[in-house]
């Protein structure tokens, strides 16, 4: 089963997200984090497991969702992260250096479903 990965403190944000993919990807297991301390020890163990990472970038914990996004990237980990927030996008060139999309709040949905698609492995 493909499995996406989601970063957002907010709990009916969280909620939303859960509700419209389980409509409309139910063949996809997402797990969903409120705090990027402990989503990064979840990575460590399963990034293997991983088809796509959704990170807010401001949420509980010692990192932002883009530092937790170029620590994964400077560790190697190379899935697909997109990142969201209501606030300013990251600069561009960091951006591209580490491989990172973008959809601002308050995405779409249809826009956040598309991405789970494309990058959720087919079982």
């Amino acid at each position: 089963m493909p499995r996406i990965v989601h970063l957002e403190d907010d709990g009916p944000l969280c909620e939303l997200t859960r509700t419209a993919l389980e409509f409309t990807a139910p063949h996809v297991e997402l797990v969903q984090y409120k705090n990027s301390d402990k989503l990064l020890a979840y990575i460590k163990a399963n990034h293997r497991e991983v088809d796509g990472y959704i990170f807010d970038i401001r949420v509980i914990g010692t990192m932002t969702g883009f530092e937790l996004a170029q620590r994964m990237r400077k560790a190697g980990i190379a899935t697909p992260i997109v990142l969201t927030s209501a606030y300013l996008k990251p600069p561009r060139d960091e951006m591209e250096k580490y491989n990172l999309e973008w959809l601002a709040k308050p995405a779409n949905l249809f826009d956040l479903q598309k991405w789970v698609l494309k990058h959720a492995r087919k079982s």
